[in-house]
């Protein structure tokens, strides 16, 4: 009888530790289609770990495969199901004692909540991800690792916020760390840092300093195998250009940076639309409307498939056929009656009012042009209102650009205090500014300007 016990709790355990070594050599191999962006290869293996970790009860299998199903599933663009994973793994399985798998935890929930630019949750993350490398393991350097990770996280927040203190901070205490480790195993790493520090010169606008450091960190990206996150350097490089005015090597950088941000998915989606903007600007400085048309239509349709990706999958119902189709007529009935209105309205009225006639998305693109004061705001104006700006310019011919300009800000109804904010004025500097014009336009006191230029 105790052979008999001794028989079975030795094959049960055999039985367990191969199910814990085959779990865990997925996720070995799970990184490996990741490193090489096999993404849905990865997030295959992740269920498949997930599913067999529960089964055997294994915490950290599952600990892990929720972490790298949250982290591919990020990477692809399914922001809102990568934050749903993560919370689960929060709610249930968390085990806090844990250094390593919370430090991961808060540094992907961060790079989920900064691909969806709420950049206060990621910071929030960022920070409890440095405070928790310091209890990491040292073996094989992993707390210095995830304090580089964290300070690239934060250099990359502070970024995009313009905090140039931030960024200063955490770019040195980065390289501090990165001179703890062996130079030779971190290419990448020096590129980014390097490509950092670029940035940073680039917008304090110390130009000598800021091409030292891209080609030193082009030297580092080109050691690590034709890397594509060198897409961040080669936009850094076209930023360069453009301020130096030299538009046909920027344009040459911006579209080397695509092709790179392409290999890596999602990861780089608000950098691509970032370089999707940049080019149509570009294009619009040389007077090429082709190309800077093309790259605003790339923008946009970016922007929607990023927003459309990001909604909601709901579960599958079953439904019968009948039903679902009988749905689906009505639906395409109701919509021919609606476009049938609207095209027999529009053959009655005169295009005037171009807000009833442009899209939403369009009418959204040049008011944040303009509540950031993007010098490329009156570009777009004048793609997306031609009309108004010809009517304008026929009837007042002496109107200076920046008479235009404050004109645009009135049409789209912003009032003195938000552009005063806006163009970084005081109140008092826009109502002379709005006198003077008003002067200019023969308009009587009496007369409200908005309604006025609505009607131009």
């Amino acid at each position: 009888m105790k052979f008999i016990l001794l028989f079975f709790s030795f094959a049960t355990t055999f039985i367990y530790g191969q199910t814990q070594k085959e779990i865990d050599d997925n996720f070995v191999a799970a990184y490996h289609y990741y490193n090489n962006y096999e993404w849905i290869e990865a997030l295959k293996l992740m269920d498949k770990n997930l599913e067999s970790s529960k089964k055997i009860n294994y915490t950290y299998g599952i600990q892990k495969s929720y972490l790298n199903k949250a982290k591919v599933l990020n990477s692809l663009g399914y922001h809102k199901r990568a934050l749903a994973s993560i919370d689960t793994l929060k709610k249930e399985y968390l085990d806090k004692d844990d250094y390593y798998i919370v430090c991961e935890l808060y540094r992907v929930n961060g790079n989920i909540y900064e691909n969806i630019n709420s950049y206060d949750l990621a910071l929030e993350n960022y920070y409890n991800q440095l405070k928790y490398s310091y209890r990491v393991d040292k073996k094989d350097n992993i707390d210095k690792f995830q304090r580089i990770w964290a300070y690239d996280n934060l250099i990359s927040v502070y970024g995009y916020q313009f905090k140039t203190d931030s960024i200063w901070k955490y770019i040195n205490q980065k390289s501090i760390e990165l001179n703890k480790l062996d130079d030779k195993l971190l290419d990448r790493e020096y590129g980014y840092l390097y490509s950092d520090y670029a940035s940073l010169y680039l917008k304090l606008k110390r130009y000598d300093e800021a091409l030292y450091y891209i080609n030193k960190s082009e030297e580092r990206f080109l050691k690590s195998n034709d890397d594509p996150y060198v897409y961040s350097l080669y936009k850094i490089k076209g930023d360069y250009y453009f301020s130096l005015n030299k538009y046909q090597l920027a344009i040459d950088n911006y579209k080397l940076a695509i092709n790179y941000s392409n290999q890596v998915n999602a990861n780089g989606d608000n950098d691509r639309l970032e370089l999707y903007k940049k080019l149509s600007a570009v294009y619009f400085i040389l007077n090429d409307e082709e190309n800077g048309k093309k790259y605003l239509s790339f923008f946009k349709t970016a922007k929607f498939n990023k927003e459309t990706k990001n909604k909601e999958v709901p579960v599958s119902v079953k439904k019968s056929a009948n039903t679902y189709y009988y749905i689906i007529y009505i639906i395409v009935f109701i919509l021919i009656i609606i476009l049938f209105v609207r095209f027999f309205k529009h053959s009655k009225k005169e295009n005037r009012n171009q807000f009833v006639t442009t899209s939403q998305d369009d009418i959204s693109f040049v008011i944040n042009l303009a509540t950031t004061n993007d010098p490329n705001f009156y570009i777009h104006f004048k793609q997306l209102y031609p009309n108004f700006i010809q009517n304008l310019t026929n009837q007042f011919p002496d109107l200076t650009l920046k008479d235009l300009v404050f004109c645009a800000y009135i049409y789209l109804g912003f009032s003195t205090k938000e552009i005063a904010e806006y163009t970084f004025v005081t109140n008092r500097a826009i109502q002379v500014r709005k006198n003077r014009l008003r002067k200019k336009l023969n308009l009587d006191s009496s007369i409200d300007f908005y309604k006025w230029i609505q009607n131009v």
